[in-house]
């Protein structure tokens, strides 16, 4: 159920905080998100029920900023500097380092279970 929280919080808050950049601008809506979802980060380390489930709704809140915030202060940022014409590259080397990214953590990842050997 409390992972569930992270999901349901995303699903319910990302209608307004779309609302909320459209109205502060996208610079906010990504500092927002930087915010929220550091501190939904640092709940983990907490014991208590009630912070590890206010640390997934700001987590959830977080990640509806990350899918909305981000691109849209390039873009805006792009056209307002002058230079649309190298998006069409900046997203194709964001995208990119996004598969290698992947790929590189799923390698580390097998590696350092093959090194800690199965548990449980």
């Amino acid at each position: 159920r409390l992972f569930l929280t992270g999901f349901a919080s995303t699903a319910v808050f990302g209608p307004l905080v779309g609302r909320l950049c459209d109205t502060y601008g996208r610079k906010a809506g990504t500092l927002a998100f930087s915010l929220l979802y550091s501190l939904g980060a640092m709940s983990t380390r907490s014991n208590l029920l009630g912070v590890l489930l206010l640390g997934r709704v700001l987590g959830g809140i977080g990640t509806s900023l990350l899918f909305s915030a981000p691109e849209a202060w390039l873009v805006g940022e792009a056209g307002r500097e002058g230079v649309e014409s190298s998006l069409g590259e900046t997203f194709g080397l964001a995208y990119a380092g996004d598969s290698i990214v992947a790929i590189l953590a799923g390698q580390i990842a097998g590696l350092a279970a093959a090194q800690r050997a199965p548990s449980g």
